[in-house]
């Protein structure tokens, strides 16, 4: 539930980042014992915060059921703040909780944390937004659209995902886009109409969503697809786009998805 997940977030990001220290530990000792006697401990010191403030960014973020962006920059936010905090309670020396305060290694360990925020972010930020790149490029309202890739984005096998917005991508308009010929209303109710759909999936629905968006760029749908919106439909299909059905599909497209 997506609830759940939220709940999850600050638990899950602190205890992932803390959890990253042990990879890092033994990447660390393996390497460069082979070359230092005894272990140095300076390079784990410096790079143990940067881990665990990208992490923590980055794995809030991916537990995040929607809106991982917008909780990447939050969680880098509270790292941030955290950090500065710290810094000027040492800085000032401030107790903190009964003790005082002491910057480390001249502050270089607080700057990596800090660079590790900023890493977190933009590792989401590459991950999440490519796709709106792909949907947007040739066109410039698809708030729908867009809505309806960040509910699957978290929903759907992201291999699965990945691929559809690939073949996306890559498809050419093949017959006459339908979105100029529909309202935003009537857009958002196709996709409201398959959202509500009980007898799909969520890869089913996942399907009949970039079909319906193929349909309104002028791209043809795959076969899945299109059986999946015949599913959604039904008989209505034809009125729901606003073309006869053979005109989109083609004989051979609507024997394969009878």
């Amino acid at each position: 539930m997506a609830w759940l997940r939220w709940l999850a977030v600050l638990p899950g990001a602190l205890a992932g980042g803390l959890l990253a220290t042990i990879p890092l530990h033994l990447v660390l000792y393996s390497t460069l014992t082979n070359f230092v006697e005894p272990y140095p401990e300076i390079p784990e010191r410096i790079l143990t915060p940067l881990v665990i403030a990208a992490v923590f960014v980055w794995l809030g973020a991916r537990i995040a059921p929607t809106h991982r962006v917008k909780t990447s920059i939050i969680l880098g936010g509270l790292w941030l703040i955290l950090i500065g905090g710290l810094v000027f309670l040492a800085a000032s020396g401030a107790p903190w909780m009964g003790r005082s305060l002491y910057l480390q290694g001249g502050g270089v360990p607080a700057i990596m944390g800090a660079v590790g925020a900023i890493l977190g972010l933009y590792l989401v930020r590459k991950q999440e937004r490519p796709y709106e790149k792909w949907v947007t490029a040739s066109r410039r309202d698809v708030p729908f659209d867009l809505e309806r890739l960040a509910y699957h984005r978290s929903r759907v096998d992201p291999q699965r995902y990945e691929a559809a917005l690939k073949r996306y991508k890559a498809a050419t308009t093949t017959i006459e886009p339908l979105r100029a010929k529909l309202d935003t209303t009537d857009i958002k109710k196709l996709f409201d109409t398959i959202l509500v759909c009980d007898s799909l999936s969520d890869d089913e629905k996942f399907e009949a969503d970039m079909a319906l968006m193929g349909l309104l760029d002028g791209i043809i749908p795959s076969a899945e697809g299109i059986g999946t919106l015949k599913t959604v439909f039904g008989t209505q299909l034809a009125d729901a786009i606003g073309l006869k059905a053979d005109e989109f599909l083609g004989p051979e497209q609507t024997r394969s998805t009878d």
